[in-house]
């Protein structure tokens, strides 16, 4: 693993600036001794035992947010979806990433890349099962009578842990909170967001937000509108890409 102290981070050669925050994440400011963006994560991802110390720091973090940082945008995809209105996109539930494949990839890094307009979106993120935890201690109390609902929020409000799978109850509230209208829906969602210890702040440009996706302890993600966006609002968009599967093979010597 690098080696940690109160203000940097050091890969091997390389020297970083960690900025101090509490809750979910670790936050790296930049590379020591340099102004504005650089390409300080190149060589880490580039050697083989960097790389590999990088993901299990993703991993132990639940999130590793890189700020001014410059990367080769070319392999990202643009990460889709639209905010209206009339429904709820799929974005703005908490998720994994790639849940259609039979094994979630290791981590997700999310980018906001250098752009004539400000990504105002924000992104939550928290550790999952609590993610779960916080929908069902939010959940009205209207809605707590769908089949297992009860008994689950009456488990976790004891402090104890449902039988069921977490991904099986996640899928309940998800449905049930479905069926009401948008805005009362995104008024939940909100209100879970403050519920949780996780990371809520607006997107700089030049920033990747690398996320432990497929280990046993991971963090789930969503699109947030804190304070509810207007249709027509210029909005930055944002990249993504699968890094432990999807960069290619890091030199070994």
């Amino acid at each position: 693993m690098p080696t940690l102290d109160a203000a940097t981070l050091t890969f091997g050669p390389t020297v970083l600036r960690v900025a101090e925050r509490d809750g979910l994440g670790l936050v790296i400011a930049g590379e020591q001794g340099v102004d504005g963006m650089s390409h300080y994560l190149d060589p880490i991802l580039d050697s083989a035992v960097q790389r590999e110390a990088f993901f299990s720091l993703v991993e132990r973090e639940g999130m590793v947010v890189c700020k001014n940082l410059l990367m080769d945008e070319a392999p990202y995809k643009r990460v889709g979806g639209k905010r209206t209105h009339g429904r709820i996109s799929q974005g703005e539930y908490f998720h994994h990433d790639g849940c259609s494949t039979p094994e979630k990839p290791r981590m997700l890094e999310i980018r906001c890349p250098p752009q004539r307009v400000v990504r105002s979106m924000l992104t939550t993120t928290a550790w999952f099962p609590e993610v779960v935890i916080a929908m069902l201690k939010e959940l009205p109390s209207d809605l707590r009578r769908a089949g297992e609902l009860e008994r689950w929020c009456s488990t976790v409000e004891a402090g104890e842990t449902p039988e069921e799978d977490w991904d099986v109850i996640q899928g309940v509230v998800n449905r049930t909170v479905r069926l009401l209208p948008p805005e009362r829906t995104r008024g939940y969602f909100q209100q879970v967001d403050y519920h949780l210890d996780g990371y809520l702040e607006p997107w700089t440009m030049g920033e990747s937000r690398f996320m432990a996706n497929g280990a046993s302890r991971s963090v789930q993600h969503r699109r947030a509108c804190h304070p509810p966006w207007r249709p027509g609002t210029p909005n930055g968009h944002l990249l993504k890409r699968w890094p432990a599967e999807e960069l290619p093979p890091p030199v070994t010597s």
